[in-house]
């Protein structure tokens, strides 16, 4: 039989019942992970509720979207263990009466500004009307439904040419409207040109705006976006868009009939500027390949599929005839490949530019060998080309970059220390000496040395590190020491040695995580019985770890340490996660660490991911994509 629980939601302020109000006996608890069971129930007449559950699992009540006119409960209800012999009955649900926001919009002189477009600036959407433009009244005056007395906002008002500066307001201490004063100088602007490869304008061309900004009060640690103006290019390729509010982000996406998309860099508007986004270049699309595909003895071999997924907008695919042709429709105007398989035969491919001359696919049976494999210095070539050509596009964007130039200025530091030496003092220069990259250039050329003297004496090389006073410290340790798996493993179990001790010094959080690497570092270099005692260490040290966020990372990276070596360890260290999108986050770091191990294991544990609104369902499937790519690239 199914375990009983009763509940009841009532109006924190009347203490009457709530009635037709959805409610899920939602599984899962600090002991266990969410189950894949869920009941859905309504309130009666008086908010009382019945909901049954499998017995011996964790439940609680949940509401995913309080009834209108009322928020979420606080606090959240504890689980409890549920028994068919004992029904439980769960402490009442208390909601708070949502409360409006009054306003009114005045111009520069004062006078209110009729029809005024008024976005709420939520983050949490509950609702509907929250997110998209509220239209204001004759008079200047609007209000904002549905909001919780401890929210804080900054609508975001616009009429014509004129918008508001953001700010903040506390939506629970107003006693009367809030005045919104419009003013032309307060707007910023976007602009840009959209172009094909060859720097020739496309008139028509769609051009999405999309604005970016962060929540407050509560919402604070949440960012949003949305499409906010959709605009055409000229007969020049060329746009501006409406008046937008100073302080938040912009960016947009172009598009065009023919062509693939391209999206620029994003912008922080500054009141009173229009912001050049530069020149977006379109590919054209559509472009073909045709060939033939033939076997070692030059004869044509019908029905091999013909596939390219990567090089155009969607995945292609055709078939063979039977003289061995084919045409393959949809590519970038760019340089690609062709990959063809058939059962019986070595998975073959070939490079390509599409719309050019016709290419030939060789096939071999698998009673056949391999093809010889080419030499890698055209590859090597072709990389080193493609580096700096990267690395070099990503600095002349680097103020748009939030911070991550900084790991762009080192990979320029390993791959080229002169050109990031010009680019140190050329930055310096142009920031009168506030931006200094000395630092990052010497760790560079540090760890060159010691990559250096690691092959002739690795315990001289792990002295040059400096003493650790964070887990950062010691990843360059356990980096080399990974890198030597291949080639010397008693230089990685070293490494592995070295990494556990320095570790001894941080607090427990970074503490665990160290250990957690160097324990399944020290088993991959074949000291299985150690490394397994230093990750048995670090999850005794994650799980006594308060749940904060910068715990809560370091108990996901040791859990994804373990995971390879003892699964049901690594689950019931990140079960203590209530959170449906902190648990599937932490369970997306454990697929990652199993799936190096076994992929097919990590693929199972995909339906334990809790409902939610993270990405880490699609970050745990890619993992598991880069594992099996090599091996089973169709699966």
């Amino acid at each position: 039989p199914m375990a009983k629980t009763t509940g009841r939601l009532v109006d924190a302020k009347t203490g009457k019942g709530i009635p037709k109000a959805t409610v899920a006996l939602y599984l899962g608890s600090p002991q266990v992970r969410h189950v894949p069971f869920d009941q859905y129930v309504e309130s009666d007449g008086e908010g009382r509720f019945v909901a049954y559950g499998p017995p011996g699992e964790w439940g609680r009540p949940v509401l995913f979207d309080p009834p209108a006119g009322y928020t979420s409960p606080e606090p959240e209800i504890k689980a409890v263990k549920l028994d068919p012999k004992a029904p439980h009955a769960f402490p009442d649900l208390k909601l708070r009466p949502t409360v409006g926001l009054r306003g009114v919009v005045v111009d520069e002189a004062g006078q209110p500004v009729a029809g005024p477009e008024v976005w709420p600036g939520r983050v949490n959407i509950r609702g509907p009307g929250q997110l998209e433009a509220l239209a204001g009244k004759a008079d200047g005056t609007f209000a904002i439904p549905d909001l919780d007395p401890d929210d804080v906002v900054a609508p975001r008002v616009r009429k014509k040419e004129a918008v508001n500066v953001p700010t903040p307001v506390e939506v629970g201490k107003q006693d009367g409207p809030v005045k919104v004063t419009l003013s032309p100088k307060n707007a910023c602007r976007i602009r840009g040109r959209v172009t094909d490869t060859a720097g020739r304008p496309l008139a028509g061309a769609k051009v999405g705006v999309t604005w970016h900004y962060w929540g407050l009060g509560r919402e604070s640690q949440y960012g949003t976006s949305r499409g906010v103006e959709s605009l055409t290019t000229d007969a020049d390729g060329r746009f501006e868009s409406r008046a937008l509010w100073p302080g938040d982000n912009y960016n947009v996406t172009a598009s065009h009939e023919g062509y693939g998309k391209a999206d620029s860099g994003q912008v922080t508007g500054g009141a009173g500027q229009v912001h050049d986004l530069g020149t977006l270049k379109l590919v054209a699309t559509g472009l073909s390949v045709r060939g033939t595909v033939v076997g070692t003895d030059g004869k044509p071999v019908a029905g091999v599929n013909v596939f390219n997924r990567g090089d155009g907008p969607g995945a292609m695919s055709t078939t063979t005839g039977a003289d061995g042709t084919f045409m393959l429709k949809g590519f970038f105007d760019a340089p690609g490949f062709v990959f063809a398989k058939k059962d019986g035969y070595r998975f073959a491919f070939a490079p390509v530019r599409p719309g050019g001359e016709a290419v030939t696919v060789t096939l071999r049976t698998t009673a056949e060998p391999p093809a010889p494999v080419p030499g890698m210095e055209a590859h090597e070539a072709a990389l080193q080309k493609f580096t700096r050509w990267l690395l070099e596009r990503l600095w002349a964007e680097r103020e748009h970059l939030g911070g991550y130039e900084r790991n762009v200025f080192s990979g320029m530091a390993r791959f080229d220390p002169d050109t990031a030496r010009k680019w140190r003092d050329e930055e310096k220069e142009r920031t009168g000496g506030k931006t200094d990259y000395t630092r990052l250039l010497n760790n560079e050329e540090r760890e060159q040395t010691i990559r250096k003297k690691a092959n002739d004496d690795i315990d001289e090389a792990l002295a040059l590190y400096p003493k650790a006073k964070r887990s950062w410290d010691i990843r360059p340790v356990l980096k080399l020491g990974e890198d030597f798996l291949a080639t010397d493993k008693a230089k990685a179990l070293r490494a592995a040695e070295e990494a556990a001790v320095r570790a001894r010094a941080l607090d427990p959080g970074d503490r665990a995580w160290i250990l957690a690497l160097a324990g399944d570092l020290a088993v991959k270099a074949g000291n299985a019985a150690g490394g397994k005692k230093l990750l048995s260490e670090a999850a005794e040290l994650a799980g006594k770890l308060p749940m904060d966020g910068r715990n809560n990372l370091n108990r996901k990276e040791v859990a994804a340490a373990l995971a390879p070596h003892d699964e049901s360890a690594a689950l019931r260290l990140i079960d203590v996660h209530t959170e449906p999108d902190n648990y599937s986050w932490a369970l997306a770091g454990v697929i990652d660490g199993l799936a190096e191990k076994d992929p097919d294991r990590a693929e199972a544990l995909l339906p334990k991911m809790r409902p939610g609104n993270s990405h880490a369902p699609h970050e745990a499937q890619l993992a598991i994509a880069y594992r099996v790519a090599e091996k089973d690239p169709d699966r």
